[in-house]
């Protein structure tokens, strides 16, 4: 197994099999700039780093939920191609306009959309993803505040943002 999947394994537990993924260092993924995933592969931009930084291991983390996706019975290559698609024609053509944009996602509502969802995966598949991203970021302590909202209070209890972080990704098995 590569390290980098190691330095994971303690954030997905039993709920990710990390065994049959793998990375490579992808021309797709270096021409986006950006990792994706087809099934069991991460498609990194580059050569995979062996000591990631909290912003790669970010990344990790977010690709990994694509493979969970999959692990667990969905779509996710032939959605997530969708959303993705649907994100680039609409999403960054209109903000590159100056307007804002129809679809995003990866748009989960923020703090206060996050409240009212009923489970994670009730959300488009990148926005499981996003949540799944920062509720790593918030439990390994990789940041303070995410869409600008605090994640402990100033006594140092968790937000209700980052309740429902945790909730829902504890709700889909995670550990």
């Amino acid at each position: 197994m590569e390290p980098i999947l190691e330095k994971a394994r303690p954030f997905w537990g039993d709920a990710l099999d990390l065994n049959p993924i793998r990375f490579v260092d992808s021309p797709w993924a270096r021409l986006t700039g950006r990792a994706f995933v087809t099934h069991h592969t991460i498609h990194w931009p580059g050569p995979v780093p062996v000591v990631p930084s909290k912003a790669e291991m970010a990344v990790v983390i977010h690709e990994l939920a694509h493979c969970w996706q999959y692990q667990s019975g969905r779509w996710q290559v032939t959605r997530g191609l969708v959303e993705q698609i649907l994100y680039t024609l609409f999403g960054l053509w209109l903000k590159a306009a100056g307007a804002p944009p129809l679809y995003d996602p990866y748009d989960y509502g923020g703090p206060e959309g996050l409240s009212t969802v009923s489970g994670l995966r009730s959300l488009r598949l990148e926005a499981q993803a996003a949540v799944i991203e920062h509720y790593w970021k918030m439990s390994s302590g990789a940041c303070e505040a995410i869409h600008g909202a605090a994640l402990r209070s100033p006594a140092g209890s968790p937000t209700s943002y980052a309740r429902d972080l945790r909730r829902l990704c504890r709700e889909a098995g995670l550990p």
